[in-house]
């Protein structure tokens, strides 16, 4: 299998949208993952735990061509995002 490490799957959003409620780089989001080929692509759900006690789920797909991941994210609260993630 294939295996991710990502310190913040909220891409900085947390720190960013919380920021007055006290979040801070210190507290960011860590989480796991889950992969199956489909397609040539790497098909990703995985979910999150996020500062204030909740949790969020992703959903997106790794393309092993070019590296590039790509997923949405939802949390409890209904906060949504997309984040793509390039390779450097």
């Amino acid at each position: 299998g294939i295996d991710f490490t990502v310190s913040d799957w909220s891409a900085g959003l947390y720190e960013d949208w919380y920021s007055v409620y006290g979040i801070t780089e210190a507290m960011e989001t860590d989480g796991t993952l889950a992969g199956g080929f489909q397609e040539l692509c790497l098909s990703l759900s995985g979910s999150f735990g996020e500062p204030f006690g909740g949790s969020a789920s992703l959903s997106g797909e790794f393309d092993p061509a070019t590296g590039i991941i790509q997923y949405n994210f939802t949390n409890v609260y209904g906060d949504a995002g997309t984040v793509t993630l390039t390779p450097q």
